[in-house]
């Protein structure tokens, strides 16, 4: 047995791992070889000085403010944790939002012509997209933060105001001033009007207040998006108050509506970061 292979079987004896078919080969061999005799000789000095180690206790003191600390620590939550309370506080604010602004719009239509089914349907699909909504506005990212708090703020503004103006109401009040000519060319460009108004102040306000986060460069992107996620936001609120309209009076005032979301917050934007240049 060559001197190697008997220290690798040296250090397998300390360790309760050698073999008893070498174990007398072993023996034999330190026994002839000096080296490896005063190696064994080490290794069990060594494992005699381990075996009677022993880890001093730490004073009860300590041991106390280790235990209290360690109580004390702030829990982590796995990812997959984080992740669903994330998506359950945004479905959460979704679901107020959308009850808030059901009472508000639904109450300022004087002649509801919509069932309660339908009514509960929409007000599910409108939670949805809300808490979709707020989950964009606590994103990572500046421009889609902008985006979506820029819409939030728009749809709720229109939400507000449906109690004191309600689209019923302002249709009612257009037909007064075209009475005896329903259809006439003046009608429905007022409700253009009117319509592009009713949308595109809330937006352009909304634009103006939040797009000073955004930098000039990306103006023109943001401003049509925010415009698409206001739209989408209050679209609900739109098909409650338009439910027992006339489809034409509808379609005109959709019309003014859907340019005015588009180009409000773009104007909106625009005007907020030349007043942010200026100031700077």
């Amino acid at each position: 047995m060559e001197c190697d292979k008997a220290y690798d079987l040296l250090i397998e004896r300390e360790y309760g791992h050698l073999q008893e078919s070498v174990q007398d080969e072993l023996s034999s061999h330190v026994e002839r070889c000096e080296p490896c005799r005063i190696e064994a000789a080490s290794l069990d000095e060594l494992a005699s000085t381990l075996d009677r180690w022993r880890v001093p206790n730490p004073p009860p003191m300590l041991a106390a403010l280790a235990v209290e600390r360690s109580l004390n620590l702030p829990r982590h939550a796995s990812a997959a944790e984080a992740r669903a309370a994330r998506v359950f506080a945004h479905l959460g604010l979704g679901l107020v939002a959308a009850a808030l602004s059901m009472i508000l719009v639904a109450g300022s239509v004087p002649r509801l012509s919509i069932p309660a089914l339908s009514l509960g349907l929409i007000g599910a699909v409108w939670a949805a997209m809300y808490g979709a909504a707020f989950a964009q506005a606590l994103h990572r990212v500046l421009r889609m933060r902008t985006i979506a708090r820029t819409a939030l703020l728009g749809a709720g503004l229109v939400v507000l105001a449906a109690p004191v103006l309600s689209i019923p109401s302002v249709v009612d009040a257009c037909r007064q001033l075209f009475a005896g000519a329903r259809g006439s060319f003046g009608l429905n460009m007022l409700l253009f009007v009117a319509g592009g108004l009713y949308t595109g102040i809330p937006i352009f306000v909304s634009a103006a207040v939040c797009g000073r986060a955004l930098e000039t460069t990306s103006v023109n992107r943001g401003g049509g998006h925010a415009g698409v996620l206001f739209a989408i936001l209050i679209a609900p609120a739109v098909y409650i108050q338009c439910a027992a309209l006339a489809l034409g009076l509808v379609a005109t005032w959709m019309a003014g509506s859907l340019l005015a979301a588009v180009a409000g917050p773009t104007a909106g934007i625009w005007v907020a970061t030349r007043i942010a240049a200026r100031q700077a």
